[in-house]
């Protein structure tokens, strides 16, 4: 209930450190070595919980988020209606929690993935996850509640975001790409090469691509035809620096995070530097 500026912060650099932002602009974050989702509302900047207890654990399905267990949460994603979906990786599975009464479930797993990273939901509110450390293909939750493939061809694939028109863009980090899906998942190309280790992706209300290019140290804004990109964070090196100045003169450190909310604030998950910046 403090002021998040005052708050620490347990990322993970062998993991993930996440960020997404809701309708209303608060802030969620994927403390993942904490084993909690925790809150930034935006109006008072002030912290809290949101899901986990802060043990690594498995527990509190159908009851409130935050007596629940989760283990190594690393992803998080909203549907139209405001659900939370969280990527509880270290309990390979995906749960869901109803904010407006705070009550948690499990949506899907832990059968089908293996340590998966990346999690979105669709405008049909149908969830999709890169199953990141097992088959290293893209899959959704189908109608039985079962991980179902979609596309495989990846490369740990760590992150993915939806688009207005149903296309999904991954996270293609090893193999230093976003790779762009169709809809009905029958295909894929090269949206964006000559990255290093791109480790997030989100989308912005008018349809740009950002990217965390986590061994650059930088955040891209893409053009949605992918045909230009710029650096609107980050300096190319790892560092600290250029709080209230430009932020491509900012020095990041391993960004593994990036949102953008729908005034078009960029969020980014500056992961050794331990700050949502």
């Amino acid at each position: 209930g403090g002021l998040a500026t005052s708050a620490t912060f347990n990322p993970d650099y062998n993991l993930c450190f996440r960020v997404a932002v809701d309708s209303n602009g608060d802030i969620y974050i994927a403390d993942v070595s904490n084993h909690r989702i925790r809150k930034i509302t935006a109006a008072d900047g002030k912290i809290s919980t949101i899901a986990g207890t802060g043990v690594d654990t498995l527990s509190g399905d159908t009851g409130l988020a935050t007596s629940a267990g989760l283990s190594r949460p690393t992803n998080i994603a909203f549907d139209q209606s405001g659900n939370l979906y969280i990527l509880d990786s270290g309990n390979n599975r995906v749960r869901k929690v109803v904010l407006g009464t705070g009550v948690i479930t499990t949506a899907a797993g832990p059968t089908g993935v293996s340590d998966p990273r990346g999690i979105g939901v669709n405008s049909s509110g149908v969830v999709y996850v890169t199953d990141t450390h097992g088959s290293r293909e893209l899959k959704k939750i189908n109608g039985d509640g079962n991980f179902e493939t979609v596309i495989g061809g990846f490369n740990y694939p760590h992150d993915l975001a939806i688009d207005g028109s149903g296309n999904i863009y991954v996270a293609n980090s090893s193999n230093n790409s976003i790779d762009k899906v169709v809809p009905n998942g029958s295909s894929k190309s090269t949206f964006l090469s000559g990255l290093n280790d791109p480790r997030a992706i989100d989308i912005g209300s008018q349809g740009y691509v950002y990217v965390a290019d986590f061994y650059n140290h930088r955040i891209l804004k893409v053009n949605p035809n992918g045909a230009s990109s710029k650096t609107v964070a980050g300096t190319g090196s790892a560092g600290f620096s250029g709080d209230g100045g430009d932020a491509a003169s900012a020095g990041l450190d391993h960004p593994m995070g990036v949102a953008v909310d729908r005034w078009g604030n960029i969020y980014i998950a500056d992961t050794r530097n331990y700050r949502i910046r």
